[in-house]
């Protein structure tokens, strides 16, 4: 979502998608998709792309995602792309997903982590 949006210019390998199912990677004809369970509070934010046929996070949504990720045990996305945020970009919102993080510590994690992100990129 997060390249699809503009707000990386990295390609990735792979597909990465949140989702209330249990973590797995599914490798398939089209791609490999690596499937990361989020819990029910998170699960949302995102809209549906007629021509693509797919479900794809809102530019909040997936950065949020990308922070919260970056704070689990996997720590798949520790050290975090080049981001740039669209000028469109409500940090209000993303602020909002962070406050459904059900545990303390991650979603402090996940707070500062976002404002030093959202500082960085407008600068």
């Amino acid at each position: 979502a997060l390249y699809l949006r503009g707000m990386t210019t990295q390609i990735p390998a792979m597909v990465y998608v949140v989702s209330l199912a249990r973590s797995a990677r599914i490798d398939t004809a089209v791609g490999t998709y690596s499937v990361h369970h989020v819990p029910p509070e998170l699960f949302g934010g995102f809209e549906y792309l007629p021509d693509a046929g797919v479900k794809l996070a809102l530019p909040e949504k997936a950065l949020v995602d990308l922070l919260y990720l970056s704070g689990t045990r996997v720590r798949l996305f520790r050290s975090l792309p080049a981001l740039e945020l669209p000028r469109k970009f409500r940090v209000t919102a993303a602020r909002d997903w962070v406050r459904r993080i059900p545990g303390r510590r991650l979603r402090t994690m996940v707070e500062r982590r976002l404002e030093e992100v959202s500082a960085a990129v407008r600068d």
